[in-house]
């Protein structure tokens, strides 16, 4: 693993209530947001390289819907982001290259937790939900990793909860 997100205030391990994906936690340690001015900033600025392959994975509850970078950079807009509507969600990938965006063709809700995972495969990156493959897009170059549940370009932040980051340089499969 390349990077994990384990804080004093952001260390329990969660399990979602009823089993599967979704669902409750019972725990209060997630780093929770309020949409004005929390994020976490990383130390040092983390490349993950799109030639080489790469793999992140959150669960994330959303308060209020708002496009936010669950991962991104503070002096530019190389991302890997989540906009939920109301009506569908999209998963972005704002690279070193350009940028692409799939339709998960999910609406997702203020009630439950979900988990997403991003595995770049060199050419090309699919968003998991809950463990299900919703779509695939083409890899647009690397991915700097300096800010968490921030949108750089917009300056949104996340209006929620967000739990157990993790960050490989190796796409898992």
């Amino acid at each position: 693993i390349l990077m994990s997100i384990i804080l004093p205030s952001f260390a329990g391990i969660a399990k979602p209530s009823g089993g599967g994906g979704g669902g409750a936690f019972s725990n209060s340690l997630s780093l929770s947001c309020d949409g004005t001015n929390d994020f976490l900033q990383i130390a040092s600025t983390t490349t993950l390289t799109s030639s080489s392959g790469f793999t992140a994975s959150f669960w994330i509850k959303y308060d209020v819907f708002e496009a936010v970078d669950v991962i991104g950079s503070d002096t530019d807009n190389h991302s890997l982001r989540v906009t939920p509507l109301a009506t569908t969600t999209y998963s972005y990938i704002d690279g070193t290259g350009g940028n692409n965006f799939t339709n998960l063709l999910t609406v997702l809700n203020t009630t439950d937790w979900f988990h997403f995972v991003f595995v770049d495969d060199s050419s090309n990156i699919t968003t998991y939900l809950n463990g299900v493959s919703k779509g695939t897009m083409t890899s647009r170059g690397d991915v700097k990793v300096k800010e968490i549940a921030k949108q750089m370009l917009y300056g949104t932040y996340l209006d929620g909860l967000i739990d157990e980051v993790a960050i490989w340089n190796t796409n898992l499969t």
